[in-house]
């Protein structure tokens, strides 16, 4: 199984539920499985996408920042538990600006890349789903 998580950086109150990532990500194939997260979450929703992550052959982690100075909150432990897993970690991909997720992700090397094209993240994730 393929995991793709969504991590959202902003304000809660200022996001919509629709997740149009999460939804293309999962359509293009039985085998990949969509979640998402955000800064605000409960540590219990990170403890669940720690789970998903350690039942994944592959995991495709995007980041969107929206707000560059709010603390990652709860997305800190997934981006430091995937970290230490990083033999399931397909691709990182940051989108928007946020100094410690950059920081974060790019400890990922080869596997990072910052991105604001939504055709070329579109690209990413479906080579990631074949």
């Amino acid at each position: 199984m393929k995991l793709f998580i969504q991590v959202e950086i902003g304000h809660w109150q200022e996001s919509s539920y629709d997740k149009p990532w999460l939804h293309f990500a999962s359509s293009l194939s039985s085998d990949v499985m969509g979640t998402d997260l955000d800064n605000q979450s409960e540590a219990m929703v990170a403890d669940l996408v720690l789970n998903l992550i350690d039942r994944s052959d592959l995991v495709f982690l995007l980041i969107q920042a929206h707000q560059p100075h709010l603390p990652l909150g709860a997305a800190s432990k997934v981006f430091h538990y995937s970290l230490q897993h990083q033999e399931r970690i397909g691709r990182v991909v940051l989108s928007g600006e946020h100094e410690e997720a950059e920081q974060i992700a790019g400890r990922f090397a080869a596997k990072f890349i910052k991105e604001n094209n939504e055709e070329k993240i579109k690209d990413l994730i479906k080579e990631f789903a074949q």
